[in-house]
């Protein structure tokens, strides 16, 4: 199931006429397949968590009928992928991370950043911010300029990292035909991920509109890098982190775009 559309059919028109990438165009392929792996995931880890509890019932009888016991922490903790985001809340904290990156590249190069916000930014975006404060200082001369976020949208680059879920993503499915091909092939990735974890990343690429002092508007288009750490067993088992932003495009015009009809 693909991700509930989004707006900014107009930023995303303005975008791709200069910018080329595989989240641009009329028909972003990798952002589509990445969000169906995203909500597979999501479905299943869900269904994991129903059978949770059966699974873990079957596994205390079989061991109660050999005379064994089973490990405490197997018996207390979901199975697998206990955290997991579909496609929207992936997006939807990406562009939280967004908003929140543009409002503190628009504060005073003097004022401090918040520090919740600073713990989770790398030292290369709070440069990034720092540099921003310093471009917007300089424009702006002695009367500082209200900026106000308009519209704004996201879409997938990538979502990648652990190997079990790479190899997953990548397996035909005429490959499953041969299940004991398939599981000899995820064993290493599947155990390495399970008890020692990975990082994932995730790659979004935005486009905005940033409305500033009348008659001005700016659309700009940036493309973020975010990470957490992720094991089988967690999912998704840290916060995420903004490790890098790299602005692809800004255009400032006085008065409105007047853009060509977008379907």
């Amino acid at each position: 199931m693909f991700a509930k559309p989004r707006g900014g059919a107009r930023l995303w028109h303005w975008a791709s006429a200069k910018l080329r990438g595989p989240a641009f165009g009329p028909k972003p392929e990798v952002h589509f397949d990445t969000c169906a792996f995203a909500d597979a995931i999501s479905t299943s880890s869900k269904l994991l968590k129903l059978l949770s509890p059966m699974m873990i019932s079957v596994a205390r009888l079989r061991h109660r009928l050999r005379g064994s016991e089973m490990m405490p922490n197997l018996a207390e903790q979901p199975l697998m992928l206990a955290n997991w985001n579909s496609a929207d809340e992936f997006l939807d904290g990406a562009e939280q991370a967004y908003t929140g990156l543009l409002a503190a590249a628009w504060r005073p190069p003097t004022e401090p950043l918040d520090e919740g916000f600073r713990e989770v930014t790398s030292p290369e975006v709070r440069k990034w911010i720092e540099n921003a404060r310093e471009l917007a200082q300089k424009s702006d001369g002695e009367h500082p300029t209200v900026r106000s976020l308009g519209a704004v949208s996201m879409r997938f680059e990538s979502l990648r990292g652990p190997r079990s879920l790479e190899n997953i993503r990548s397996m035909e499915f005429s490959s499953l035909s041969n299940f004991q091909k398939s599981r000899e092939e995820l064993r290493g990735p599947l155990e390495h991920d399970l008890f020692r974890g990975s990082d994932l990343t995730l790659e979004v690429v935005a486009v905005a509109e940033v409305r500033h002092a009348p008659p001005r508007v700016e659309r700009r288009s940036d493309r973020l890098r975010l990470s957490c750490a992720f094991n089988l067993r967690e999912g998704i088992a840290s916060p995420f982190r903004i490790v890098n932003v790299e602005e692809l495009l800004s255009e400032v015009r006085d008065g409105e775009f007047h853009d060509s009809d977008v379907e």
